[in-house]
């Protein structure tokens, strides 16, 4: 039972009307994502809850004694948790005076029970790790009505990156974990009770029993729509053979949308009537449709209604959760795009129903027989849809590169570790132009074999083309109940039965990723709370593995009974955007995907499906799907980062995400990223043609080995072929040093182009070889023009190197041996380390590897060696990707190795990588 309040921007927070006389509660929320679970586990108790967010006015008088004979006078405060520190009073709002001033029972939880600490004059700092999702056991060191009929330790789900240290005088511990975290406190003096858990949490022990508990200790201390008759013709008859529902999609027109949910196949087409443009729209056109008596012209049942259809793209809703929450880059197209579709075709068991939507009229029931006639002749006809043609898609890019998205991921973990959010679902997208015209229908047909799952759609309303293989349910709603399935948790298929056996059993078992879809099941709880009966949210499946053609996926299912003044828009405005597709608390982290991504979502994240006019609703999550507006293709993908995340996994997790799309554009995936120098930044790369001068080097978490070095030989090399001058050079050097990545494993490319212009090739690092297979060939004098400078040569190096057996080839001229095509080559001569007398490029690697051995008290020399010299020494390839690789085999005959001594140069050449300070 809950009565209206309003937030700051005076929306409506809940609504419903008490039964009976009750305890009446105040909840403070703190905007958190779970503070609903808390009001349905009260309301459970038989309370009468006011919601109120923290930056909405308060009227003291309410909680204290002097209010407390007022009929709207409170008997009970809860203080919800939510993002932040008790230590900003923004963070607390409202919730700092409640404590201040309340008088009758408060109860805190989480970020409500760091605040009963702080402001008693206790200490609030970082946990030892941030923990969000997670399940820990408690032991409770105290009796008291707050612990009644709870064991003495049980399992609790921890969202928290803060904890009290210093408890206050005038507070008790009396409960904590294995490690000795505070995990409840009760005051001496005071009726406050906080905690540090989410007793809310579907996967926390005793939760509904401790807020009975509470409930009983406040109480123990203050003793439908009109009907206008519509109704449908059905014609129905066997599908002919052969023909799909995307045939019968395109047959009818190829403009609507076509859903395949689970079985079932439902054609809407679009007739050229008003597109729907936001959720206000949605609600006024629901408003002013007649209700439907579900009986036929012939008696026939439909198995599905006309109604609404369309997608709810990511940023419908954002007016309701602030500028903050919304990129600032503008949406492309429409942020929602429905239609009222008054005929349908539906495919269900091998049978096909034609459903027509009249009034009692004759005029209407005639014209609907007649398009079903019309229309069944078109499907009867229907040709295939044709082959998909991945040349009309061009060359793909992604958003954000690798470099940016671990950037992004180690900017969430470090908010995480803050308090500020729990899990953000970070996402990209890649990108490509349209050559010419896009086969919707082809693409759909291709896509979903390629990746078939339960919810797959189609789209085409003028030139927006939506094409999704999507494996998840984001709304139904059937009969009053509402369902929702979130997936956090994928692991990608293997051919070999026991792998993949493996990677199911990892996927069950894995902290992570249970802690991932733990925080999801509770956010989604807590927003179907808002227009659920309160006590009808149930979780039905709690993470299990759903194995489908290319992933096996961690999914949960919540379901709850749609209160009767609950319209369809309500509940997608209650739970939208997904929580599987922003995080929580979600609110903040939405604030923080518009900040990282910086690019409106638009169709993806967001759903696609229908309203039926007897309110029954199905709503994919718009994820594993294909969009084309403006003669661009996106197709997003993304997972959820928590404190347990590993950047280089989430990375490899974007990878496997993008493979249906990959295979449908028959191209492999973008991992290079290309910039350009603009004379100030650094901007996506506007030329495409192969570089004169380049320079490669490795970057190790930010580290490197002889950056300086490589790039004065850029410099170098540059100038002596006149492709730029020296202070564009300087320039775009050191914006070349402010954006490298301090993440993960790189090899960047510098590249001077003809005309002067400067890029730098972003490149994952690739696998570094231990040893070296080598062929000697032999290279007549200029067949190289310029052997001194990396780059003019490059296409001649790589058709040497492609045509030799072996991995590198050696080149040797009439003057001696050189090099390799790609790296230094080294020779031992007893103790003596030789380097090659040759016209060849100098190289940095190979100037530290001569440092080491002086150190070492080696002799270092320079001598012209000819082919038969190599035969017998032990060599070394130097460079800067593969450091030091020993020689293997030359010409097919092994070489020698002193293992002691290559591991030791080895060692000293990795302490050679030094931090790179980024310039300002």
């Amino acid at each position: 039972m809950i009565t209206p309040a309003c937030d700051a921007r005076g929306r409506r927070e809940a609504s419903g009307e008490p039964e009976k006389t009750a305890l009446r509660v105040l909840v403070i929320d703190n905007y958190d994502s779970f503070t609903y679970n808390i009001v349905d586990y009260l309301a459970r108790c038989g309370a009468a809850v006011t919601v109120m967010r923290n930056d909405a006015p308060l009227d003291i008088n309410r909680i204290s004694k002097q209010g407390s004979a007022s009929p709207d006078a409170f008997d009970a405060v809860v203080i919800s948790p939510g993002p932040g520190t008790p230590t900003i009073p923004s963070d607390l709002g409202v919730s700092a005076a409640a404590l201040e001033h309340s008088e009758v029972p408060v109860l805190g939880v989480c970020l409500g029970m760091q605040a009963m600490a702080y402001v008693e004059g206790g200490r609030v700092e970082k946990a030892p790790e941030p923990v969000h999702g997670r399940e820990d056991t408690i032991w409770v060191t105290s009796t008291g009505p707050l612990w009644e009929k709870i064991a003495d330790s049980f399992t609790v789900v921890r969202y928290h990156s803060l904890v009290v240290t210093d408890v206050p005088d005038s507070m008790r511990v009396t409960a904590r974990n294995a490690e000795g975290l505070v995990m409840a406190l009760e005051n001496r003096t005071k009726p406050w009770w906080g905690v540090q858990f989410h007793p809310e949490s579907i996967g926390s022990e005793y939760g509904e029993q401790l807020i009975a508990n509470f409930v009983g200790i406040a109480e123990q201390r203050e003793t439908g729509r009109a009907s206008h008759g519509r109704s449908v013709v059905v014609r129905e008859s066997a599908v002919p053979e052969g023909v799909g529902p995307v045939d019968i999609f395109a047959a009818l027109g190829g403009q609507g949308v076509l859903v395949e949910f689970e079985g079932k196949s439902i054609i809407a087409p679009h007739d050229g009537g008003k597109i729907i443009d936001s959720l206000d729209a949605l609600s006024l056109s629901m408003d002013a449709c007649p209700q439907v008596h579900v009986e036929s012209n012939d008696g026939a049942i439909p198995a599905a209604l006309p109604g609404w259809f369309g997608y709810v793209g990511y940023e419908a809703n954002h007016s309701d959760f602030g500028p903050q929450a919304q990129a600032q880059a503008p949406v492309l197209g429409e942020a929602l795009k429905m239609f009222f579709a008054e005929r349908i075709v539906v495919m269900e068991r091998g049978r096909l129903q034609l459903v027509a939507l009249v009034s009692h009229n004759d005029r209407e029931t005639r014209e609907a027989i007649d398009w079903c006639d019309a229309a069944m002749a078109q499907i009867q006809a229907a040709p295939p849809v044709g082959t998909f043609d991945p040349s009309a898609v061009g060359r793909l890019r992604v958003r954000e590169s690798r470099r940016k998205y671990l950037h992004s991921i180690a900017e969430i973990q470090e908010l995480i570790s803050q308090g500020a959010t729990y899990e953000v679902c970070l996402t990209t997208q890649l990108e490509a132009p349209i050559d010419g015209d896009f086969d919707a229908p082809a693409a759909y047909r291709r896509l979903t074999e390629i990746a078939p799952a339960p919810m797959r759609s189609l789209l085409v309303l003028g030139d927006t083309h939506v094409v999704s293989s999507s494996p998840e349910r984001f709304l139904k709603m059937s009969q009053g109940v509402v369902s929702s399935e979130p997936i956090k948790g994928t692991r990608a298929r293997c051919q070999d039965e026991k792998k993949d056996a493996d990677m199911r059993h990892d996927l069950a078992t894995n902290k992570k990723d249970r802690a991932e879809n733990l925080m999801i099941v509770d956010l989604v709880r807590n927003d179907l709370a808002h227009v659920c009966e309160y006590g009808s949210v149930r979780v039905d499946e709690l993470c299990q593995v759903k194995t489908f053609s290319r992933a096996h996926q961690l999914v949960s299912t919540v379901s709850g009974k749609v209160r009767e003044s609950a319209t369809p828009v309500d509940v997608i405005r209650a739970a939208f955007p997904g929580g599987s597709m922003t995080g929580a608390p979600k609110y903040r982290t939405m604030e923080i995907i518009a900040e990282l991504e910086g690019h409106p979502r638009g169709v993806y994240s967001g759903a696609v499906g229908f309203i039926s006019v007897d309110g029954n609703m199905d709503l994919a999550m718009t994820i594993r799907t294909a969009v084309v507006q403006e003669q661009r293709l996106s197709y997003g993908v993304g997972g959820a980062i928590i404190a347990l995340s590993n950047a280089d996994a989430e990375w490899e997790e974007i990878v496997t995400k993008s493979a249906p799309l990959l295979s449908l554009v028959a191209q492999g995936f973008p991992h290079e990223e290309l910039l350009e120098f603009d004379g100030a930044r650094l901007q996506p790369a506007l030329h495409t043609q192969p570089p004169t001068v380049i320079d490669s080097f490795l970057l190790v978490d930010g580290h490197a080995r002889g950056f300086d070095s490589h790039c004065r030989r850029f410099r170098a090399s540059c100038l002596e072929l006149q492709t730029a001058r020296e202070d564009e050079i300087d320039r775009f050097l050191a914006a070349v040093k402010r954006e490298l990545p301090l993440h993960g494993e790189w090899f960047p490319r510098l590249e001077s182009l003809p005309g002067g212009a400067l890029r730098v090739r972003f490149r994952p690092a690739p696998k570094r070889r231990e040893a070296t297979t080598l062929t000697t060939v032999m290279v007549q004098p200029g067949q190289t023009q310029h052997p001194t400078i990396k780059g003019p040569d490059l296409s001649e190096l790589l058709r040497i190197k492609n045509a030799v057996p072996t991995d590198d080839a050696v080149l040797v001229s009439p003057r001696g041996v050189h090099e390799t095509t790609t790296a230094a080559l080294m020779a031992w001569k007893d103790n003596e380390l030789v380097s090659m007398q040759a016209e060849r490029l100098s190289s940095v690697t190979e100037c530290m590897v001569k440092e080491i051995a002086r150190e070492l008290g080696y002799r270092v020399t320079q001598k012209t060696y000819d082919r038969s010299a190599l035969r017998g020494a032990e060599l070394w390839v130097v460079n800067a990707l593969h450091g030091i690789s020993r020689v293997s085999e030359l010409d097919g005959e092994p070489v020698p190795c002193d293992t002691q001594r290559l591991a030791r140069f080895r060692h000293m050449l990795a302490g050679k990588q030094q931090p790179l300070i980024r310039e300002n």
